[in-house]
């Protein structure tokens, strides 16, 4: 995370997902699932695909994150987030208008911070 951070700081997204994507197969090779790296990993590998334009990539890694992701917890939300950019970069509007009436219904929306529901 450390590696993924200075890359990320300096906009090279490239050696960031280079870098996510040796990290996730380290993570996928333990005996077992770790969780939070896998949520983690996938978060910014997503950013970094958004930004290099490789969505059906980005598109991957939003999935192997949400799939874990309790419906309805902050990561949650944060993913859909993503899930939206990347949606608006491919100008998929059907899907971005879907992803963001999922978010806005759901009933936790009106309890989260003033500051994420102003992202939405």
């Amino acid at each position: 995370m450390i590696s993924i951070a200075k890359f990320l700081s300096v906009n090279d997204y490239r050696q960031t997902l280079s870098i996510c994507n040796e990290a996730m197969s380290k993570v996928l090779s333990l005996d077992f699932k770790h969780t939070k790296s896998i949520v983690n990993i996938s978060a910014q590998a997503a950013t970094c695909c958004t930004q290099l334009k490789l969505y059906e990539q980005g598109e991957k890694f939003i999935t192997t994150g949400i799939n874990i992701i309790p419906t309805g917890t902050f990561n949650w939300f944060k993913f859909k987030e993503l899930h939206l950019t990347l949606s608006f970069h491919t100008q998929n509007y059907s899907k971005t208008w879907e992803i963001f009436n999922e978010v806005v219904v759901h009933k936790k929306f009106a309890k989260l911070s003033n500051n994420i529901r102003e992202v939405w």
